[in-house]
């Protein structure tokens, strides 16, 4: 009898814990993150391969990843030169493919973000200017591209900018 309540007894520790290790991860995975980068990057131009401009961006705020059909979000600020972009009211809210909207609260739609997870990586095209794109982290317009095409990638299969 002994032996059996003892197997019992294990058999309750050991899905307690699993449990346990499970909500741990959840909660820790999907917790906001304040992030604060500084990246120097390259606005350039798809077609015309002699438009490329240096570009400072700063991105301040809290980045929450997604677990399980849910979406990864963005509560911040992004700098883009001397352009301030406010996303406190109106988060930015990624697709699965890593893509959204770049409208800023109060104005304009700015143009499309795409970017890896954490923002280690970014790509904004940007509407108010035909065929121009951000890119950082970056220092010249081949990174800028091969950025953009990797980003890019998961939602235009077949684009590809030289």
């Amino acid at each position: 009898m002994w032996k059996h309540i003892k197997t019992d007894i294990t058999i309750i520790i050991i899905f307690l814990g699993i449990v346990f290790l499970g909500t741990w991860f959840y909660m820790s995975y999907t917790q906001p993150k304040e992030i604060h980068y500084t990246y120097n990057g390259i606005k350039y131009h798809k077609a015309k391969k002699e438009i490329a401009e240096p570009v400072c961006i700063e991105i301040n705020g809290k980045y929450k990843r997604s677990f399980w059909g849910e979406r990864d979000e963005f509560v911040g600020k992004v700098i883009i030169g001397n352009e301030v972009f406010i996303f406190s009211r109106q988060p930015i809210v990624f697709n699965k493919n890593m893509m959204a909207p770049f409208v800023s609260y109060g104005r304009s739609h700015h143009g499309t973000i795409f970017a890896s997870r954490m923002f280690k990586e970014i790509t904004i095209d940007v509407h108010e200017y035909d065929g121009y794109l951000i890119s950082a982290p970056c220092n010249d317009r081949k990174e800028a591209v091969h950025i953009s095409n990797r980003l890019m990638k998961k939602t235009f299969m077949n684009l590809k900018i030289e």
